[in-house]
């Protein structure tokens, strides 16, 4: 197996048959997660294909192609087609009714799907277009919620990668949190909402010093 990826949470291998392994270092099962991906996958949604779960290992389907955070640090000129497409991503998954066996969030009733992770770098590039990875977050609830969760991590995340990267992240966050917020259309950024969503993002442990920073002045902004 050949390491071709790691993050927060784990890690991915190229199995060098077409299918990649994510494995969790810390023994989470992703049954369940493996369980979402495929029932969008079966609706339709842009995901990767599921071939196995087992405990804290999961076999996809290889998704080629650059992340959307990439592809954007490589041509920022796409700034805004990018931010449209996250958008639309993101109100499609919207419309889809949460299964009933879905984890709910508990404190804020919905009915649809939430990603809570949904951001430029779980956007995969396919050369048949874009798909979505990394619902190890997913829950049911308020669409709010969901959007106001993106707009904190676009607002705050710190993106790996080199310093070009981060560069044009940070040069083009603002413009591509209002060309997201235009083409979704029924994003509700009332400071309460990104309060609550800030404060959910600052319970995790893995966020950096500098993303904490910045969600903090989230909890405490005003107009």
């Amino acid at each position: 197996m050949k390491l071709i990826g790691s993050g927060r949470d784990g890690r991915v291998f190229d199995l060098g048959d077409g299918n990649v392994l994510r494995r969790f270092g810390d023994g989470r099962s992703q049954e369940s997660e493996a369980a979402l991906i495929s029932h969008l996958y079966g609706l339709g949604y842009p995901v990767p294909e599921v071939k196995s779960a087992d405990g804290p290992d999961m076999v996809m389907s290889l998704v080629k192609g650059p992340t959307m955070l990439d592809d954007l640090a490589s041509h920022p000129w796409r700034l805004r087609a990018h931010a449209r497409t996250l958008a639309l991503l993101h109100l499609r998954l919207h419309e889809i009714d949460a299964p009933p066996w879905l984890s709910k969030v508990g404190e804020h009733p919905g009915d649809s799907i939430l990603h809570l992770d949904f951001h430029p770098a779980n956007v995969m590039m396919s050369p048949t277009g874009p798909v979505v990875i990394d619902w190890t977050n997913a829950r049911a609830g308020p669409t709010w919620l969901d959007t106001s969760h993106t707009e904190v991590l676009l607002r705050t995340g710190e993106a790996p990668g080199n310093a070009l990267v981060r560069a044009v992240t940070t040069a083009g966050r603002v413009e591509f949190v209002r060309a997201y917020r235009q083409t979704y259309g029924k994003v509700d950024a009332a400071v309460a909402r990104l309060d609550t969503a800030a404060r959910r993002f600052l319970d995790d442990p893995n966020i950096t010093s500098l993303e904490r920073k910045r969600a903090e002045a989230l909890t405490v902004e005003r107009g």
